[in-house]
């Protein structure tokens, strides 16, 4: 599968001095992040905060606006675009799995094949790349069936697989560990993380799971609306002595 978007890109998501307010509520104050090319990311928050991450991926996706601050995708500010465009930007450069979006009277095939569809693609063009994509993630032989008669495991996979379709150089995700047995969400991160990586998509994901954060290659905590960039440890042989 080879779906390149019109858009001219620099791979990177800038976002810097975002406000996000919730029911006249601020919970994220001023906050800076930028993702780049094929990186993962993961934004962790629990307590309190547990909800900030996926508010936060929510703007950086174009689905919510700031109280202030700027996002910019390629040379695009989303917070300066109309819905329509940013809803097209979304369709042809960023895949988004932030909620339980997986329709469930539609069959498997067509559920991922629908940003395609939206997307001005004929049938027969969107459901083929929707048949790779279902070989890709491990669904093979499963098209036909609608969500609801799939294993967890399988109808996360949907869904992500859904945000993957159109090839995106950006996937914004919530972290679908949580309806997951442990093994399974290991096993749903492997697949969806290395088809990221194939395709070459930088990733974002919001969570409240450690495990899952730990997946990525750099991470970000939100502590009391405070969005922080989690260290990396390295163990020196002499810590060990």
């Amino acid at each position: 599968m080879s779906i390149q978007s019109p858009l001219t890109v620099s791979g990177v998501l800038v976002a810097q001095d975002l406000r996000v307010v919730l029911d006249g509520h601020e919970v994220l104050h001023g906050a800076d992040l930028t993702v780049a090319p094929g990186e993962t990311v993961a934004v962790l928050g629990a307590g309190p905060d547990a909800e900030t991450p996926h508010l936060l991926c929510r703007v950086l996706a174009g689905l919510a606006l700031p109280a202030s601050g700027w996002v910019h995708r390629g040379s695009h500010d989303l917070t300066r675009l109309s819905d329509a465009r940013r809803s097209a930007l979304r369709r042809r450069d960023i895949g988004v799995a932030l909620d339980n979006g997986v329709l469930p009277d539609l069959p498997v095939l067509e559920n991922i094949a629908l940003p395609l569809l939206l997307d001005g693609y004929s049938h027969r063009r969107a459901v083929s790349h929707a048949v790779d994509l279902l070989d890709h993630v491990g669904l093979s032989g499963r098209g036909a069936r609608r969500p609801d008669t799939l294993s967890p495991r399988d109808h996360a996979l949907v869904g992500l697989a859904r945000a993957l379709v159109t090839a995106p150089h950006l996937v914004v995700v919530a972290d679908p560990s949580p309806r997951l047995t442990e093994a399974d969400a290991a096993d749903v991160l492997d697949v969806f993380l290395g088809h990221c990586a194939r395709i070459g998509a930088a990733v974002l994901i919001a969570t409240e799971s450690r495990a899952t954060a730990e997946r990525c290659s750099r991470r970000y905590e939100v502590r009391d609306g405070r969005l922080v960039r989690s260290p990396e440890v390295h163990y020196a042989p002499q810590a060990l002595l």
